[in-house]
């Protein structure tokens, strides 16, 4: 279906499913279409992306009419809310031999296979080691590894994370600080709650260093502005008077800081 002028780009061999990756507002977004026996048609925004299901009594003129009306809908809420394309980020590749750049630090990934019922991870010397039992099979491997490397990688940034909140903190806000968590969330960059924790997703990591800053400036300004009051993005600007920038980088980038 050429909708949006986008060609598919994804092949499936189930001639029921279309698979392709639309492209909106400089971000990229998969979508899956599937034909199936089913009394109506839907659209969702899955972790897969965005996944149509339509009636397969449907002509074929009728497909592409009722695909067409769900995907200029489904592009009508990303331009309204560009940060639902970041939550729908594809597993990361960990091939042997590549290089993962995170937090202004690289690791050589690392991967072997043993005789273990488990997979496993260290950090070792500037690599990431990933051991997978032997028969895991080679597509479910990056999905077992994108779930290491995510804890791992919280666990070894956590310092430094907390201690460029205090810093920030200690500047600007002067306000306590419960704790700093560090958690893969894909549904926001950070949070503030009413007890002064800070939860950081480990994907704002992968981000630059101004970008970072700003989501650190954003949570703590929740400890003065428990909102996003005019009152709120005031005091953000009065510290980052170029925060929209870092907004917009994670509104065309956001979907690349996955693991």
């Amino acid at each position: 279906m050429n909708l949006f002028n986008i060609e598919p780009s994804i092949n499936s061999s189930n001639e029921n499913i279309t698979e392709f990756v639309l492209e909106i507002e400089e971000q990229k977004v998969k979508v899956t279409i599937i034909v199936e026996k089913r009394r109506g048609s839907r659209i969702s925004f899955t972790k897969k992306g965005i996944v149509v299901r339509l009636n397969h009594f449907l002509t074929h003129a009728q497909k592409q009419e009722q695909t067409k009306v769900f995907l200029d809908w489904a592009k009508e809420k990303i331009i309204k809310h560009p940060t639902l394309v970041s939550q729908y980020n594809t597993t990361r590749r960990y091939i042997d031999g590549d290089v993962l750049k995170i937090y202004g630090e690289d690791f050589l990934i690392r991967t072997t296979t043993d005789t273990s019922k488990y997979a496993t991870i260290k950090v070792r010397a500037g690599e990431l080691v990933l051991v997978f039992p032997a028969q895991t099979k080679l597509e479910r491997r990056d999905k077992v590894a994108s779930r290491l490397v995510a804890k791992i990688m919280a666990t070894y940034f956590h310092d430094k994370v907390m201690m460029r909140i205090q810093e920030l903190n200690a500047i600007h806000f002067q306000k306590k600080v419960a704790k700093v968590t560090l958690k893969n969330n894909t549904s926001n960059w950070g949070s503030c709650s009413v007890r002064n924790n800070i939860n950081i997703s480990t994907r704002l990591l992968f981000a630059p260093h101004y970008v970072i800053d700003y989501v650190y400036i954003h949570e703590l300004t929740h400890l003065v502005h428990m909102d996003h009051s005019d009152r709120f993005w005031n005091h953000v600007k009065g510290i980052l008077p170029n925060y929209e920038e870092a907004e917009k980088w994670l509104k065309v980038h956001g979907n690349e800081c996955c693991f």
